[in-house]
């Protein structure tokens, strides 16, 4: 089997959504997409304004949920289940790559899938095979392996046979997901079941491909699309391209995983079994090895760090991250329990954070001390492996605490340091970050985001409500939200370059001057009367 490395260099260029919460469609532009970044030159960055519950962190959810559909994992109903827009059928998400291939020359990639709400019975959920997925957690530590192509096929691995899926659609859109699901049997059994349970399931996906590609110039069409029934995946004319020695068995094969994934709330285009598929060809195609590229990409290169992320109950944990893995210390009180691979990710982890906390927050550092080893219950392996204790101290002027006890606006630092350094080096790393300003002071957020700015050489997506980023950084990398939930983010227009962009802001929140209102009016009487009436009936009590 031919195996070649993980080489193409990736950026998002371009986000659409359509029926995302409370974002009926928004689109978002990267600067790359208008000014496209020769190999390692620049940075890009995207800053995302508005009021509160106007889609700045729907975006950022999106952007999460794609990567885990491009990892191939389960879309979790419990985290996302709320993410379709009420009265919609579905979601749809669109999100457009930038791949520079070695002679500096450029190809585009889009990447689209609906998202629906199903019930499923709960007999589907049990797969009596056993799959052994690129991305588990185990040992307490967070673990996404760095995984290029030729390491793809001793990192993946499906055993037993492919499942069959026993579900029904529940009101959700999407008649080639319906049709899959009724192939197999299943609308009678489940409507007569009991205990149903609600899953997402993704369905209609499709992967375009344009631009100079192989060596030719592709006008953009599609590379993979799933919105078929009468095969596996249009055009048909590919499919030899995918699988040269394609035969009934195997496209039955396919079509077996394509319900499987469908069910499991995967993507099909990205999931393991298909991945593996892939791997197992005598030779590798172009075509195939664009998939192969997207989802190594998704699993070492996009790292969102959202709110419900670092929470803030005592029983959240405060992550700390290396390039390709994380260890969630416990909030409550500052201990990770750790296998020795895990140990060895802390201690890289706060050795990179050291070096800049001590510039960002003079005198600060961070310290782990191994309490006792004990034997850790491996959930993969049924058995116990050696392991440790260890709690995680910061330390400033010689007086050490738990870790758990700094400020909130320290702990948020320490966990987005570690990613915003690994973004700052790698132009090819997009990391994207929610509330980005939770404690951190003003003056010091402008310097580190005009730092990656200006010698920084990866993407940079964040939410803020401190206003000012908007005084340091180029307008060019700045979006609104807007109040117009069909035009739901928007690109400041008519900004003279000596116009200090935050004023501007500002005034055209109260006067307008921009396509949409960006804000949603308030009064003060109204809001005054308001406290004084919700006062009195607190009071009563």
């Amino acid at each position: 089997m031919e195996q070649t490395s993980f080489s193409t260099k990736i950026r998002i260029e371009k986000i659409e959504l359509q029926n995302f919460k409370g974002v009926s469609n928004g689109v978002i532009e990267f600067n790359c997409l208008k000014s496209p970044v020769e190999k390692d030159t620049c940075s890009d960055i995207l800053g995302i304004y508005g009021q509160n519950g106007s889609g700045k962190t729907t975006l950022l959810e999106a952007l999460h949920v794609t990567k885990l559909a491009m990892m191939g994992r389960k879309i979790p109903f419990d985290k996302y289940g709320n993410i379709v827009a009420q009265g919609a059928d579905y979601a749809r998400m669109s999100i457009s790559f930038q791949a520079s291939n070695a002679d500096g020359s450029f190809y585009h990639l889009e990447y689209a899938f609906s998202l629906g709400v199903w019930e499923i019975s709960p007999s589907t959920t049990k797969n009596n095979g056993k799959s052994k997925n690129a991305t588990k957690i185990a040992g307490g530590i967070i673990n996404s392996t760095a995984l290029s192509t030729a390491l793809l096929a001793t990192s993946l691995g499906v055993a037993g046979p492919a499942m069959m899926p026993v579900a029904a659609v529940a009101g959700a859109a999407g008649i080639v997901a319906g049709q899959i699901l009724k192939s197999s049997g299943a609308g009678k059994e489940v409507s007569q079941a009991e205990g149903k349970v609600k899953r997402l399931a993704i369905f209609d996906e499709v992967l375009n491909l344009s631009g100079m590609f192989n060596g030719n110039t592709v006008r953009q069409g599609p590379v993979f699309d799933t919105r078929t029934t009468e095969t596996v995946f249009l055009p048909k004319s590919r499919q030899k391209s995918f699988f040269p020695n394609k035969t009934a068995a195997a496209l039955k094969e396919l079509q077996n995983h394509k319900k499987s994934a469908l069910v499991n709330s995967k993507s099909f285009i990205f999931c393991d079994e298909l991945s593996q598929l892939l791997l197992e060809q005598e030779s590798i195609s172009e075509y195939a090895q664009i998939i192969l590229d997207l989802k190594a990409f998704a699993i070492q290169k996009i790292r969102v760090l959202d709110s419900k992320i670092i929470g803030t109950s005592r029983g959240d944990v405060i992550p700390l991250y290396t390039a390709n893995r994380g260890v969630g210390v416990k909030r409550s009180d500052s201990t990770v329990f750790l296998d020795d691979e895990g140990l060895k990710t802390l201690r890289t982890a706060i050795k990179g954070l050291n070096v800049v906390l001590q510039q960002v927050i003079p005198g600060l550092s961070l310290e782990a001390v191994r309490q006792v080893d004990i034997d850790l219950d491996d959930r993969n392996t049924r058995a116990h492996t050696p392991g440790t204790k260890v709690t995680v101290y910061s330390v400033r002027d010689n007086v050490r605490i738990p870790l758990s006890e700094e400020s909130a606006g320290i702990i948020r630092l320490i966990s987005s340091m570690g990613l915003f350094a690994y973004a700052f080096v790698n132009p090819d790393v997009t990391v994207a970050i929610d509330e980005i300003d939770a404690g951190v002071y003003e003056y010091l957020l402008g310097e580190l985001l005009l730092v990656f700015e200006e010698y920084g050489s990866g993407q940079l997506v964040f939410t803020c409500h401190n206003l000012r980023p908007m005084e340091v950084l180029d307008k060019k990398y700045i979006y609104f939200t807007t109040t117009n939930p069909e035009n739901r983010y928007l690109k400041p227009k008519n900004i003279r370059n000596e116009n200090n962009l935050r004023d501007v802001y500002l005034r055209e929140i109260v006067m307008g001057g921009q396509e949409e209102d960006l804000y949603a009016p308030t009064k003060h009487g109204k809001i005054a009367s308001a406290l004084q009436k919700a006062g009195e009936i607190i009071g009563q009590e």
